[in-house]
């Protein structure tokens, strides 16, 4: 869709009703288990194992992990996944930008950037961020969008979670 048709936001529609939840930890890399509890209902589920493993990476290693992740949650197209790199240098590089929008004009993404592709591809990109509410036009510009502070962070950590649940035995396949 042509950038004219794309929804605008006057204010950030990913903030309202927002709560942030800060965990620390002081170990490096450890192992163990722990016990989840259900949000909901306040029971305990079943122990998890936990092994976790902190590695120093520099910043365009960690723009693409963070990117990998986001599009684990999202699913997105390769196009989506190349704006995005774009969108977190600009937003994480950016001693000014302190805010919850990004202005990224397509000349600024392959000039400052070096972001390698067309307007077109450029253009699809930013269309699928959008549907999948990753960024949100702002009203008036074309080129700032406002960021959905579930997948930007001005921070320098991240962590990467795969999960592995074991089948119930009856699911299981027998050999």
């Amino acid at each position: 869709m042509p950038a004219s048709e794309r929804p605008t936001f006057r204010h950030n529609p990913y903030v309202e009703g927002l709560a942030y939840r800060i965990k620390t930890r002081k170990k490096a890399g450890f192992s163990g288990s722990v016990r989840v509890l259900d949000q909901d209902t306040g029971t305990e589920g079943p122990e998890l194992a936990y092994f976790a493993k902190t590695r120093e990476v520099d910043s365009e290693q960690f723009v693409k992990l963070y990117a990998d992740g986001v599009d684990m949650l999202c699913n997105l197209s390769a196009p989506a996944r190349n704006v995005l790199r774009v969108f977190l240098r600009a937003y994480l590089w950016d001693p000014n930008n302190f805010t919850d929008s990004v202005t990224l004009p397509y000349r600024w993404a392959c000039n400052d950037y070096g972001y390698p592709y067309g307007r077109t591809t450029w253009i699809k990109g930013v269309n699928d961020l959008s549907e999948h509410n990753v960024i949100a036009q702002t009203e008036g510009t074309q080129a700032q969008f406002f960021v959905n502070p579930e997948y930007f962070i001005k921070g320098d950590r991240i962590a990467l979670v795969k999960e592995f649940k074991l089948r119930p035995l009856t699911e299981r396949p027998v050999k």
